[in-house]
């Protein structure tokens, strides 16, 4: 009788065809769409915090620190890159070959740091020059200078640098409302 079974096992293997080794899941799809779209959410989320600051509107409590639905976003889009890992090894476990899932899935750990840090360098970047532009037009507009001193821009930078973000542009920031109130000092 073990004959018998050893040929109808052989007669299953023979009628699967030649795609029998080749298996696709739709994990692996469904991981690099969810991949992509939390990469986006990343990279979105973190540019988006830090040009969303107004560091003199936050300076005298006009608007928050932090808004909070970027925050949000960068939570939403981290856990989806989660799920995109998830869903990889599932795809790397069930699929034939195992060359796409496995990509996937190191791209998924590996990208979200890049990408956090290039958007988190250009969303500083762009924060500094309108934090100066803003400055130098502050400078001009008695009414508001009166709110904004620059300790309170100092005490709002530090708060920064608790969260690890070293902002540039603050020495010019701080030149320029010195400047500002030496010459408000001086006109009364």
């Amino acid at each position: 009788m073990p004959p018998a079974r050893f040929a109808s096992g052989t007669a299953s293997l023979a009628s699967a065809g030649p795609h029998a080794e080749t298996r696709r899941s739709r994990a692996t799809v469904l991981a690099i769409v969810i991949g992509l779209l939390g990469l986006a959410a990343v990279g979105v989320g973190c540019y988006e915090l830090l040009v969303s600051i107004d560091v003199f509107q936050a300076a005298v409590g006009r608007e928050p620190f932090v808004h909070r639905e970027f925050v949000t976003l960068v939570v939403v889009g981290t856990l989806a890159v989660l799920a995109a890992v998830g869903l990889s090894i599932r795809g790397a476990v069930v699929s034939r070959p195992r060359w796409l899932p496995i990509t996937v899935l190191v791209l998924s750990l590996v990208l979200p740091l890049p990408v956090a840090v290039i958007a988190l360098a250009a969303g500083g970047q762009e924060l500094a020059d309108r934090t100066i532009i803003q400055a130098q037009n502050l400078a001009r507009d008695v009414n508001v200078v009166e709110d904004i001193d620059a300790e309170a821009v100092d005490r709002l930078y530090e708060r920064f640098e608790r969260f690890g973000i070293s902002l540039p542009g603050r020495d010019e920031v701080r030149e320029i409302l010195t400047r500002n109130d030496e010459m408000t000092a001086e006109e009364t």
